[in-house]
């Protein structure tokens, strides 16, 4: 994860999503028997059953609430970022005038990505810095922070800002997403957790490979 990046996990899991999907045989590949516990399982899933007068399988049954809990899972999803926008929205309307944090945040853009457009909200709401938007980042930065001496500061502005730099708004919505499609699978929740661990994790390994070793 932190030499190559989330993608190539990612692609292998929708692979998989689609190997079951579509499952093709291919020329190579060795079919295991299964004389017991499969044929039992496979009697289950393909038992009838009436729903409203309609008859249908256990397998399909399965699969339509499956669908449902993912497509609510979805819709939860969604609506949480509805609310994150009104918040942030809330913030904006009371942020703080910083202009030591405005001067260092404007010359780390034109350093890194002149002319990209962003937002600069400090707020005496905020506990911690965070970064939002996928294509127009929005710095978040509590007001305790603009206390701080103008290394910390800065070395916090950076951190943030490498995020939007690493697309990273991108990969957590990606393992988000995951969540909702494979909600029965546990370990789609600890994919999305070390995804979020590893991103921070390489945004600092940016940020101090840029300074010398006392710094």
């Amino acid at each position: 994860l932190v030499r190559l990046g989330i993608w190539p996990l990612l692609i292998l899991l929708i692979v998989s999503i689609l190997r079951v999907v579509f499952p093709v045989e291919l020329p190579f590949t060795a079919i295991l028997r299964s004389r017991i516990w499969y044929p039992k399982l496979y009697a289950v899933w393909m038992h009838e059953v009436f729903l409203a007068g309609v008859s249908v399988n256990v397998l399909t049954i399965l699969t339509g609430v499956s669908i449902l809990i993912g497509l609510v899972l979805l819709g939860r999803f969604a609506w949480r970022v509805m609310r994150g926008w009104s918040y942030i929205r809330t913030l904006e309307l009371d942020t703080i005038c910083d202009e030591r944090a405005e001067a260092m945040l404007r010359a780390i853009v034109e350093e890194t990505k002149p002319g990209q457009r962003y937002r600069l909200i400090i707020s005496p709401w905020l506990s911690v810095p965070a970064m939002t938007g996928l294509f127009r980042p929005i710095i978040l930065l509590p007001e305790a922070a603009t206390k701080l001496p103008e290394e910390g500061m800065q070395y916090i502005l950076r951190h943030e800002w490498v995020h939007f730099l690493h697309k990273d708004m991108f990969m957590k919505l990606a393992a988000e997403l995951l969540c909702c499609a494979m909600w029965w699978n546990p370990f789609a929740y600890l994919l999305r957790h070390e995804v979020e661990r590893v991103l921070e994790l390489r945004c600092d390994k940016t940020v101090v490979s840029k300074l010398d070793r006392q710094e």
